[in-house]
């Protein structure tokens, strides 16, 4: 079972409560999330969740959002570049085609819909 990234975030309450600093891990399309790093391994698991093709990723800056059917977790990273790899990630678990990634900024745009324009109203002569 390789580890496929493993950093950091601070994750953010899912309603009431202050943010906390886990250790976040991924391996075998499920991300895991600990308390401890001790003598360089994880301890003290707080929770998992799968990445399937129902999750959606977000990334904007140091956020990464991921959001299954029954929960939405947020975390900040340290750095951009560190949320924007788990983004990339993430997505390519998620089999996520409908994100375009601008990773130079480390922002994620969803692909816009194109409608066409209503015409003005014809003018009325006088």
């Amino acid at each position: 079972m390789a580890v496929e990234l493993q950093d950091w975030f601070l994750k953010k309450p899912s309603g009431v409560g202050k943010a906390q600093r886990r250790y976040f891990v991924l391996q075998q399309g499920e991300v895991a999330y600990y308390a401890h790093v001790k003598h360089g391994k994880p301890s003290g698991l707080k929770g998992t969740f799968p990445i399937s093709t129902s999750s959606k990723i977000g990334n904007t800056g140091t956020e990464l959002s991921v959001k299954n059917p029954d929960r939405t977790w947020v975390l900040v990273a340290d750095e951009a570049k560190i949320a924007v790899k788990w983004a990339r990630t993430l997505r390519r678990l998620a089999g996520d085609s409908s994100v375009a990634e601008a990773a130079d900024t480390g922002r994620t745009a969803i692909a816009a819909t194109t409608s066409t324009p209503t015409p003005p109203p014809t003018p009325t002569p006088t």
